[in-house]
């Protein structure tokens, strides 16, 4: 899965549910899926609230430009690559 499929996952949880929307928590990569939801689907997404997960924005750019954090989330690359989860 990628994110954005996973995102649409979660949508299409809350509209299988018959639910117009929801309040979507997110915890760490859980976050970043919500905020994911949130961009591809605003109308679903009532409330967004996440923890311990910056902005995708923000968290690519620390990703790109801090050589500690990008060590720090080395695990996230491996998502990336079909061979090594």
């Amino acid at each position: 899965y990628d994110p954005a499929n996973l995102a649409l996952d979660i949508t299409g949880v809350i509209r299988s549910l018959g639910e117009p929307d929801a309040a979507l928590v997110g915890h760490d990569l859980g976050g970043y899926l919500a905020w994911t939801a949130a961009a591809m689907r605003p109308k679903l997404v009532r409330r967004l609230a996440v923890s311990s997960m910056p902005h995708p924005r923000r968290w690519r750019a620390a990703m790109i430009a801090d050589v500690r954090q990008s060590s720090a989330m080395s695990h996230i690359w491996g998502f990336q690559r079909p061979w090594v989860p």
